[in-house]
């Protein structure tokens, strides 16, 4: 099976350890229900995934380290959970390919780390509402070069916007709203 999609319904309950066993999965779909409970650490065996929509849950706890296995992944959905935590480093270091993520509206904490620079692919970045600290990284940001949509707004960020900002030739959407940003805008 590559792709299970199971959308926009109501299905009730937590997401099954066993999909585990769908090695070939490339893209699953499970947005716009009622799931519950932790994203299961036994996904991190889904090494073949590259697209995720877990968005529009009651998805809680946090991304599991595990999840690093997914070297193929280009797009992480998991927009209007109750997910917290941080964002692990030595897990999304690993995700390379990733193009898409969304994980706005979610109570997810700590500095935006600098393994986000490894995403040289990234088109779209929204972490939107939630609680995040720290300022933002320039030398992250100096390497999404492909980026075209990007919002941080209300978090908890702080500090100047990085001068890097003047790299992204291609930026369609940028929102930092609602944030404790400080300083001039960058002339570049």
């Amino acid at each position: 099976l590559g792709t299970l999609t199971i959308a926009n319904n109501m299905l009730i309950g937590t997401l099954p350890a066993e999909l585990d066993s769908l090695t070939l999965l490339e893209e699953l779909s499970l947005q716009g229900n009622n799931l519950t409970g932790k994203i299961p650490s036994e996904f991190g065996r889904l090494t073949n995934i590259k697209s995720i929509s877990l968005q529009e849950n009651d998805l809680t706890g946090t991304i599991p380290t595990e999840l690093g296995q997914w070297i193929a992944l280009e797009s992480f959905w998991a927009s209007q959970n109750i997910l917290n935590g941080s964002l692990p480093s030595e897990t999304i270091g690993k995700w390379t390919n990733i193009k898409n993520f969304a994980f706005n509206n979610n109570g997810l904490t700590g500095t935006l780390p600098t393994e986000l620079g490894q995403w040289t692919a990234l088109e779209m970045f929204f972490v939107l509402e939630n609680n995040f600290s720290g300022s933002l990284p320039s030398e992250t940001i100096g390497q999404w070069t492909n980026i075209k949509n990007f919002a941080v707004s209300s978090n908890d960020l702080t500090g100047t916007l990085p001068t890097e900002l003047g790299q992204w030739t291609g930026v369609e959407m940028f929102f930092a709203s609602e944030n404790y940003l400080t300083g001039s805008l960058p002339s570049e």
